[in-house]
């Protein structure tokens, strides 16, 4: 298992986010200040009672590039080439589908990618807000 299951709520949940950070972050470089980001974050682990049980809904939606469509708000995908969680070519699928939509990939960047090439991120990220 990913985290250790005798571990409960927020303990769990601390795990389970530290255990992925290699799986999250491209540059081998930048997993150190992650996982100190990681201890300060206060873990609720609300989601782990229905998750246990089976219950958790999923976070996929029917069709979420219709949905993002029909909000008529430009969008920007901004993705790290390296994710090994969400293909980077499925954002540039999801913009071409996308009225107004914009992908970026950030060549060095996997799934946390503000956090290996954060320069690069804001720079995405102003770009389209101008």
């Amino acid at each position: 298992m990913w985290a250790d299951p005798t571990l409960s709520g927020p303990a769990f949940a601390r795990a389970a986010a530290s255990a992925g950070a290699p799986a999250n972050v491209w540059r081998a470089a930048a997993l150190p200040g992650y996982l100190d980001r990681l201890a300060a974050v206060r873990f609720s682990a609300e989601w782990l009672g229905p998750w246990r049980a089976g219950k958790l809904p999923s976070p996929r939606l029917p069709d979420p590039v219709a949905q993002l469509a029909a909000t008529g708000l430009p969008v920007l995908l901004l993705h790290g080439r390296q994710d090994m969680v969400f293909p980077a070519a499925l954002a540039g699928q999801a913009a071409a589908l996308l009225p107004g939509a914009r992908a970026v990939v950030l060549e060095e960047a996997g799934h946390m990618a503000h956090v290996d090439s954060p320069t690069e991120w804001l720079a995405a990220v102003r770009d389209f807000l101008s």
